[in-house]
C-alpha cells in the first residue's frame, strides 16, 4: 500500500430541506438519482481499487512504466472524490440550515466511519483481542489518528471539511464568475510555486488558506459551470496531458508530493471530474448499464471502507503475486476480484446495518 497519499470515499448526495405539505397528501415519490454523478462515484471507487491493486506489479521494467502511467490517472480519484463532495456539501442549504446539515452528515458519514474504525481495529488484531479495554483503546487510538496514514486518511480530511462546509458554502455560492476564475488561478498558481520551491530546495514560508484538498472541495461546487463553454474532448486531452506530466515527474525521480499538492495532479482530477459528469449525462436512464452504475454508486462509500481489508485478506491467503511481466496480467484480475467481493460485502453491510439505522435516525431530523 502506498501510504503517502492513501485513497479515498464517495460524496453524500444532498437532500432538499423538508417542505410542509397537507396531511391528506400522499407521501412524495423517492427523489430520483442524478445519473451523471452516480457515474463519477462508481469510477472514483473503481480507480481507488485499481490504485491499491497496483502493489502486486513488479517494479522492474516495464512494470514501473506501466505503474507510473496507470497511477497518474487513477490516483486522481482523490481529487475527483473531494470535488464531488464539495459539489453536494457546499449547497446553499448547508448555510441556511446548518443544524440539519450537521445532523445528516453525522448520520451518513460520521457514524459509518466510527463503525469501520472499530471493525478495522478488530481486523488488525487478527483475533488477538486481549481484553475489552484493549479493543476500546485501539478504537480510540484509530479515531484520533491511528488510521491517518491508512486508506482511511481521507475520512479525517473529509470530516474536517464537512465541519466548515456551511461557512465555505457562503463563500463559493456568493462568488461571481470573475472571483471563481481568480480562485482557480490563485490555487493552481500556488500549487506550481509550492512544487518548484519544494523540489529546488528553496524555502517557502508563504501559505495559501485553501490549500490541500480544500481547494478541489471548493472548486467542485462551480467547476462544471466555469468550464461549460469548453469542449469535452479538449478537457480530456488537457487532463491526460497533466497525468502524463505527473507520470514523467514520477519516472524521473521527482516524487515528493507529486500526488498531493501539485498543479498537474489537482488540475487533472478536476478535469476528469467534469468529463465524467458529462459522460454520465449521456447514460440512458433505466438501461442495464445505468442500473449497474447506480447500484455501485449507492454502495461506493462502504466499498471505500471495506476494500483494503479484502485486498489484505487475499494477499495473506495466497492470491498469486508473480514477478516480471506476469504481474501485469495478475493486477487487473486482482483489482476485479477486490471490486466484486468488496461490492458484495458493502451491499450486505449497507442493507442489513447502515441503511436501516440511518433511515430511523434521519426520520428524527
Amino acid at each position: 500500500m502506498t501510504t503517502d497519499t492513501p485513497r479515498p470515499a464517495p460524496a453524500v448526495q444532498p437532500e432538499p430541506a423538508a417542505q410542509p405539505e397537507p396531511a391528506a397528501q400522499p407521501a412524495p415519490a423517492a427523489k430520483p438519482r442524478l445519473v451523471q454523478y452516480d457515474l463519477v462515484r462508481a469510477v472514483a471507487m473503481t480507480w481507488v481499487i485499481i490504485e491499491h491493486s497496483l502493489q502486486v506489479i513488479d517494479w522492474g521494467e516495464p512494470g514501473r512504466i506501466w505503474y507510473a502511467a496507470l497511477e497518474s490517472v487513477v490516483l486522481t480519484c482523490n481529487v475527483v472524490f473531494f470535488a464531488l463532495s464539495g459539489k453536494f456539501n457546499l449547497g446553499v442549504s448547508a448555510s441556511r440550515d446548518p443544524r440539519r446539515f450537521y445532523l445528516k452528515r453525522i448520520v451518513s458519514v460520521v457514524l459509518p466511519t466510527a463503525l469501520f474504525f472499530f471493525v478495522r481495529g478488530l481486523y488488525d488484531m487478527r483475533g488477538d483481542y486481549g481484553s475489552v479495554a484493549n479493543v476500546l483503546s485501539l478504537f480510540v487510538s484509530n479515531s484520533l489518528g491511528g488510521l491517518g496514514k491508512s486508506e482511511y486518511w481521507f475520512l479525517f480530511v473529509l470530516i474536517g471539511l464537512l465541519a466548515v462546509a456551511p461557512f465555505l458554502a457562503l463563500v463559493v455560492n456568493g462568488a461571481s464568475k470573475t472571483l471563481q476564475r481568480i480562485f482557480m488561478a490563485m490555487g493552481i498558481g500556488w500549487l506550481a510555486v509550492s512544487l518548484l520551491a519544494r523540489d529546488t530546495g528553496v524555502g517557502l514560508y508563504w501559505s495559501f488558506l485553501f490549500s490541500g484538498y480544500c481547494f478541489p472541495f471548493m472548486a467542485g461546487r462551480f467547476i462544471e459551470d466555469l468550464l461549460r463553454g469548453c469542449k469535452s474532448w479538449a478537457l480530456l486531452l488537457a487532463a491526460l496531458a497533466c497525468s502524463a506530466a505527473n507520470a514523467y515527474l514520477d519516472l524521473t525521480g521527482l516524487t515528493g508530493g507529486i500526488y498531493a499538492e501539485t498543479p498537474f495532479y489537482i488540475l487533472a482530477g478536476l478535469l476528469y471530474f467534469v468529463v465524467l459528469v458529462r459522460l454520465g449525462e449521456r447514460l440512458r436512464e433505466g438501461s442495464l448499464v445505468q442500473r449497474a452504475i447506480a447500484f455501485a454508486a449507492r454502495h461506493s462509500f462502504t466499498v471505500y471502507l471495506v476494500h483494503y481489508m479484502v485486498l489484505d485478506w487475499l494477499l495473506v491467503h495466497g492470491f498469486p503475486n508473480p514477478a516480471g511481466l506476469r504481474s501485469l496480467v495478475v493486477q487487473p484480475v486482482f483489482a476485479l476480484v477486490i471490486l466484486v467481493v468488496s461490492l458484495a460485502i458493502a451491499a450486505a453491510v449497507d442493507t442489513l446495518v447502515i441503511q436501516p439505522v440511518s433511515r430511523r435516525l434521519l426520520k428524527r431530523i
